[in-house]
């Protein structure tokens, strides 16, 4: 008898000793999420190719907190990118995890919204007006007689 009451003993202390710890690694949990709340922003990065690989493995190893996007691109040119970020978090800050480095190899812009990134993407080359083609053919020609005017 003494025997089967020790061994019950010990499943209830032990099952007792469960409930505690999961009881205590949950309210811990439930601390640490509730002391920190983040808000995310949205940033949008524009590069040249294979920007997205280098810039991918900088924030990884950076200090900074971080989730990657996605943007849909019926084109198929992949030369931006899309991530969240803290909001406490400036642009400064983001831009030494990526590196500077890294930043001129590939010409890296960023933009804070989406109304900087779309503007910067519908930007159209202006073209040369008839007059301007012929001065520019006329400095190809070199130091000529120039026609009067």
């Amino acid at each position: 008898m003494k025997i089967k009451s020790t061994v019950t003993d010990i499943k209830l202390g032990v099952n007792l000793l469960a409930q505690n710890l999961k009881d205590e690694l949950h309210l811990g949990t439930e601390e640490k999420l509730g002391s920190k709340k983040m808000d995310w922003v949205t940033v949008y990065i524009t590069g040249k190719e294979g920007f997205k690989e280098e810039v991918a493995k900088r924030l990884h190893h950076s200090h900074i907190d971080y989730m990657p996007g996605y943007i849909g691109n019926s084109s198929g040119t992949t030369d931006h990118d899309m991530y969240w970020i803290d909001k406490d978090l400036d642009e400064r800050a983001f831009k030494l995890a990526i590196t500077a480095k890294t930043i001129w190899k590939y010409r890296i812009r960023v933009y804070q919204s989406l109304e900087e990134f779309v503007t910067s993407q519908n930007t159209e080359t202006t073209s040369f007006t008839v007059h301007d083609m012929e001065l520019i053919e006329e400095m190809r020609r070199g130091p000529q007689t120039r026609k009067a005017s």
